[in-house]
């Protein structure tokens, strides 16, 4: 598999590796492994769906790439089923590459570029809707999509779909993967040191993915702005109202330049929500600020209250409208 930990550095301090991860579910989600007679990746369909399996745009030694497009809207989708056999207490991470073209989608607003999973109980009746861990239109550079999903109980097998509803364009896909994680129910933040990919989402339009780190830290999420955007990873946790909160852990960053508020910069923000999962009202609550350069890796410490009506709080690990570059690891709350 690649490849696309695209150009950006943290002014030397970091460099890019592949995270060790668990098996791999999906089969051939890399594009390398070969094609059909009717040029289909192997394992991807059975009928042609204006596909085709190319060298990368990046550099040739990156292997392959599937490339889907169409020049009127329409239906142009690729798949794959996956036998579940999942404990209750495990859920599905599924992550990869993806950059778009043009992308238009016709009528209703959730047509474009997608992935999406359904799931299928042992009378392959279907369950719920269809869930879409991925979906965009427009023309977006090479980024990188994760997201975490819950296996509804009664799910034996998912089908994984990829490629263009109702919409024209160009799509390309790299580097699918799903595989499987546990949540550890005695910490209140999961996956804190980033040793898997699961239970994180990223959100953003820079570069944002979990990597290997030279300095001694396996894997850490590494964040970084060429322009002034808002690109950060979060994680929703349970509070409890009124109670008080220490969140810790451990940064490194490089040349961030703030932008013109006092909060545009390296930033770490908490989002309180209610049982229904939606924002309260109170603006978010500003734990830590990050600009300039550090000297090395730095540890932090903040504390929080969630306020009257929380029974969440969605944390905020990232850069927050200004340039430069911000990893984090080793973080918990207690």
């Amino acid at each position: 598999m690649h490849k696309l930990f695209l150009a950006l550095g943290l002014a030397g301090i970091l460099c890019a590796a592949e995270p060790g991860l668990p098996v791999n579910l999906l089969r051939n989600g890399s594009f390398d492994e070969g094609m059909t007679t009717q040029g289909l990746p192997l394992y991807w369909g059975t009928q042609p769906y204006n596909q085709a399996v190319i060298s990368s745009p990046i550099a040739e030694s990156f292997g392959k790439s599937l490339r889907i497009s169409r020049t009127e809207p329409g239906y142009s989708i690729g798949a794959q089923f996956l036998n579940l056999n999942l404990p209750v207490e495990h859920q599905l991470v599924i992550v990869g590459y993806w950059r778009g073209q043009n992308i238009q989608g016709r009528g209703a607003n959730w047509n474009g570029a997608k992935v999406q999973l359904i799931f299928y109980d042992a009378a392959q009746r279907e369950i719920d809707q269809p869930y879409d861990a991925a979906s965009q239109t427009g023309s977006f550079a090479w980024q990188m999509f994760i997201q975490n999903v819950v296996v509804p109980p009664k799910a034996v097998t998912a089908k994984v779909l990829i490629g263009l509803w109702d919409a024209s364009g160009e799509v390309l896909y790299d580097d699918l993967q799903i595989y499987t994680v546990r949540r550890a129910p005695e910490m209140i933040l999961q996956n804190g040191d980033f040793e898997i990919w699961g239970n994180w989402e990223i959100q953003g339009q820079g570069q944002i993915d979990i990597r290997n780190i030279a300095s001694g830290h396996d894997n850490a999420l590494f964040i970084a702005n060429t322009e002034p955007e808002w690109t950060f990873g979060s994680q929703v946790i349970p509070v409890a109202a009124g109670k008080k909160y220490r969140l810790s852990g451990e940064v490194i960053y490089s040349e961030i330049v703030p932008g013109s508020q006092d909060w545009q910069k390296g930033r770490v923000y908490a989002e309180y929500l209610d049982e229904q999962m939606q924002p309260l009202q109170a603006a978010p609550d500003g734990l830590k600020y990050f600009d300039g350069s550090s000297r090395g890796w730095e540890e932090f410490q903040a504390e929080f209250s969630a306020p009257e009506g929380a029974k969440f709080a969605k944390l905020y690990f990232g850069l927050q409208d200004c340039t430069g570059g911000i990893v984090f690891d080793n973080l918990q709350v207690e």
